[in-house]
């Protein structure tokens, strides 16, 4: 079992051809949550703003983001679009039903450093150093250090 993302697929399919698996939410307690990552547009400030305007307009219009995100292989933010993006039968599916469960990350600029702290305390539990209530009180500290 592995936790990845809609990225995977294509390797999967291009590299293990002949192997059996499937994807799924990942199992819950209570409810299901995942995160929304990804890429984002922005428009800064001077130079060509309307310019930049209507090529945002133009890029988030249906049809583009569609032919963007099947180029790229990603699913899209859009849920309505993600909706009809693919096959009944897809692998990506589960991802699209995900995306009624999932957060965005927030705009933290150190995010990269919370996600670190996370990080460890996964590899902490998992590799058994450590146990899922010490890993996450040490990542909490960290995450505390970070954010105050």
């Amino acid at each position: 079992m592995m936790v990845n993302g809609p990225w995977q697929i294509p390797t999967m399919q291009s590299e293990a051809p002949d192997l059996n698996w499937n994807v799924t939410l990942i199992p819950k307690d209570s409810e299901y949550a995942s995160c929304l990552g990804g890429e984002n547009y922005a428009v800064v400030k001077g130079g060509n703003t309307e310019g930049a305007l209507a090529f945002l307009e133009y890029a988030t219009e249906e049809e583009q983001v569609k032919y963007m995100m099947d180029a790229f292989g990603y699913i899209s933010a859009d849920q309505t679009i993600a909706e009809s993006q693919f096959e009944a039968d897809s692998p990506y599916q589960p991802f699209v039903e995900e995306l009624q469960y999932a957060q965005a990350r927030g705009s933290l600029a150190d995010w990269p450093s919370v996600s670190d702290a996370i990080s460890l305390a996964f590899n902490e539990v998992m590799t058994g150093t450590s146990t899922p209530e010490d890993a996450a009180a040490k990542a909490q500290e960290t995450i505390d250090g970070i954010v105050e």
